[in-house]
C-alpha cells in the first residue's frame, strides 16, 4: 500500500473515531496489535501463523509443534 495513502486513511479515522462506538474503537486497536505482533515476530523469522499468535495472545494457550523461542517472542513482543 502507498504509504501516502495510509496517511490519508490515518486522518480519516482521526478525524471519525470519536463518533464510533467504543467497542468498535477497542476492536480496532487489538487487530492493529494483533497485527503488528504478528507481522513484527514473522520478520524475525517465527513461523506462527495470526490465527496461532490470536490464540496464544487471547486464550494463553500454547501451539504443538512451535519452538518454545517463537511462543516467547509472541509472548514478550
Amino acid at each position: 500500500m502507498d504509504y501516502q495513502i495510509l496517511l490519508q486513511k490515518k486522518a480519516l479515522y482521526d478525524q471519525r473515531k470519536d463518533t464510533l462506538p467504543e467497542a468498535t474503537v477497542k476492536s480496532y486497536i487489538q487487530a492493529f496489535e494483533l497485527e503488528y505482533t504478528h507481522h513484527s515476530t514473522a520478520i524475525e523469522g517465527n513461523t506462527l501463523s495470526l490465527l496461532e499468535t490470536k490464540v496464544l495472545l487471547e486464550e494463553g494457550l500454547s501451539v504443538g509443534g512451535k519452538k518454545l523461542r517463537e511462543i516467547y517472542e509472541v509472548v514478550n513482543a
